[in-house]
């Protein structure tokens, strides 16, 4: 996976290829037999190349990436098929065909074709064709989360260091005083958590790709901005810290609990109760995408959750559940019992605007429930039910 390709790679077999053209071997029988099955597939290649781009892009889109080697079979098959009739009833007949070729009739086939690719683009690809629902849906694939994530300012990215962060997202105000930390998947909750505790205050220092503790090889700024944390607390002594991150199986190394349980301890130790919230919901493509394939061709719904996740929230919360100070809350849990996730909130949006990060109506919901959840941050501030009222558990 990590060869560049082409490149040097591709000088051995493109030298090897030259060296037999050169020699003009004459193969005997057994090897001409052999050899047949290639050079069958070789005559056909062209045909399987073009299609099989359509297959897996239209495949893709409506039933999602295939992850089993019974799909991936299924997608071969079907390529395969429509290559062999291509070949045969267009390619080879169009080889023989004796077409006069004019410049005329060259000029009247590329303005065809330029004028439907144009007319295509300028219709936006013709969205008449979806419902009002499924156009709604749509609307979130791009989704400007920048206003509710607080991008450049709470919210960093890996460009930035600590020293971006806006002085008002540590402020200290009334109520119950709580340190979000984490990466995207702490900012995304941001909104929500403001709504769903409006008697606390939320201070926010999160930053792209870097979870809440020193996960190795990550980038230097998130390193950095990770070993800020306990000079943050002992400077601002937050009465809950949360952490939340893109929990992934590199969690469950042994040097990445090591520097989690150094992180709950630095938080702990400067008098903070600690909530760590779970993974979140992710899908093996975005959940806008996922909707609108249900609501058109009747995809299933379910089952889109790589059960990766549903294994590292199980060992966070082993991991976690005699750690002094400290509550975990199962996102999973929450938002998925019995694998079975909300998708869409009560206003018809859809829970994450790509395959894993949330909307504000989404954060609204998740916050909420995750509010409900926890002991420490139920009694910290009064708990808004908007986002919970007739959440939608769309399927």
């Amino acid at each position: 996976p990590r060869t560049p390709y082409p490149g040097v790679a591709a000088l051995l077999p493109c030298l090897g290829t030259a060296a037999v053209i050169w020699a003009q071997p004459t193969p005997n029988k057994l090897v001409l037999a052999a050899t047949r099955p290639m050079i069958a597939v070789g005559l056909w290649s062209y045909s399987l190349y073009l299609w099989h781009w359509p297959v897996v892009s239209f495949a893709t889109a409506i039933w999602g990436p295939p992850s089993s080697a019974m799909d991936k079979l299924g997608l071969l098959a079907a390529c395969t098929a429509l290559a062999l009739a291509s070949f045969y009833l267009v390619e080879q007949p169009a080889r023989r065909a004796e077409w006069p070729v004019t410049a005329r009739r060259l000029a009247a086939s590329g303005a065809a074709a330029l004028l439907i690719a144009v007319i295509t683009i300028w219709s936006a690809g013709f969205p008449g064709r979806f419902s009002p629902q499924q156009q709604a849906l749509a609307g979130f694939i791009n989704y400007d989360h920048s206003g509710v994530y607080e991008e450049g300012t709470c919210f960093l990215s890996p460009g930035q260091t600590f020293e971006a962060l806006q002085p008002s997202c540590l402020a200290r105000g009334p109520g119950s005083n709580i340190l979000l930390w984490g990466d995207s998947h702490a900012a995304h909750l941001v909104d929500g958590l403001k709504r769903a505790m409006p008697q606390a205050t939320l201070r926010r220092a999160t930053m792209a790709q870097c979870v809440p503790y020193l996960e190795r090889g990550q980038s230097a700024a998130c390193d950095e901005f990770n070993r800020r944390l306990p000079e943050l607390l002992r400077e601002h002594a937050p009465d809950i810290v949360i952490l939340s991150g893109n929990w992934t199986r590199s969690v469950m190394a042994p040097a990445a609990r090591a520097d989690l349980f150094a992180t709950i301890a630095a938080a702990t130790a400067a008098g903070s109760r600690v909530v760590v919230i779970g993974p979140s919901p992710q899908f093996d493509r975005p959940l806008p995408h996922l909707l609108i394939a249900s609501s058109r061709f009747g995809v299933d719904s379910d089952g889109h959750v790589p059960t990766m996740f549903f294994a590292v929230d199980a060992f966070l919360r082993d991991l976690l559940k005699s750690v002094p100070q400290t509550d975990y809350v199962s996102l999973l849990d929450l938002l998925c019992p019995d694998k079975h996730c909300v998708l869409q909130t009560a206003d018809g949006a859809p829970l994450a605007w790509d395959d894993g990060h949330f909307t504000a109506q989404g954060s609204e919901l998740a916050a909420t429930r995750i509010v409900a959840a926890s002991p420490a941050l139920s009694s910290a501030g009064t708990i808004s039910s908007i986002g919970e009222q007739g959440a939608a558990q769309s399927r």
